[in-house]
């Protein structure tokens, strides 16, 4: 290691800023706050309900990149800090509203949805264990399948209500 190496790794590390993470994802926290808009929009929306769940499910899955970035972050100042928890409660919001405004709706849409985020979450996990993407996709495919034939039949016996009074 050189002279100049070791100086530079014995100073102090910098903290990341809210500053400088705002202005390295912006386009990610604007599509979260866009998607969650969507969402509460057609919350008011006769007949909205279905674009409501399918937009906060891709704000969620949007969040989940962006917590997965904010956790990556390295040193954060405590503004970034705060922002890393405090943001996190906006998709858990609107999923609250979404579940109070449609509580007819709540188990028609959110598990399937919920399911399909789930089970194509694991990819990766496939992807490790089986050497061949084309099997690990059919896989995931097969795994999603099943899921929302189990959640068919279950609905199917319990029907469509879910009462949260």
């Amino acid at each position: 290691m050189s002279e100049t190496e070791k100086k530079v790794n014995s100073l102090p590390q910098k903290k990341h800023t809210l500053k400088e993470f705002i202005y390295d994802n912006d386009k990610l926290l604007t599509s979260v706050g866009v998607m969650g808009a969507i969402a509460a929009f057609f919350t008011t929306v006769e007949g909205g309900e279905l674009i409501a769940f399918l937009s906060f499910a891709i704000m969620f899955i949007l969040d989940i990149e962006l917590l997965h970035i904010l956790l990556k972050t390295k040193e954060p100042s405590a503004t970034l800090f705060a922002f890393q928890w405090l943001s996190q409660t906006f998709p858990f919001a609107i999923g609250i509203f979404l579940i109070k405004t449609y509580p007819n709706y709540s188990i028609t849409y959110f598990a399937p949805i919920s399911i399909s985020i789930a089970c194509l979450s694991t990819e990766s996990f496939f992807s490790r264990r089986i050497k061949s993407r084309k099997r690990a996709i059919l896989a995931v495919l097969t795994l999603l399948f099943i899921s929302l034939a189990v959640y068919a039949i279950v609905y199917s016996l319990i029907g469509p209500t879910l009462h949260l009074t």
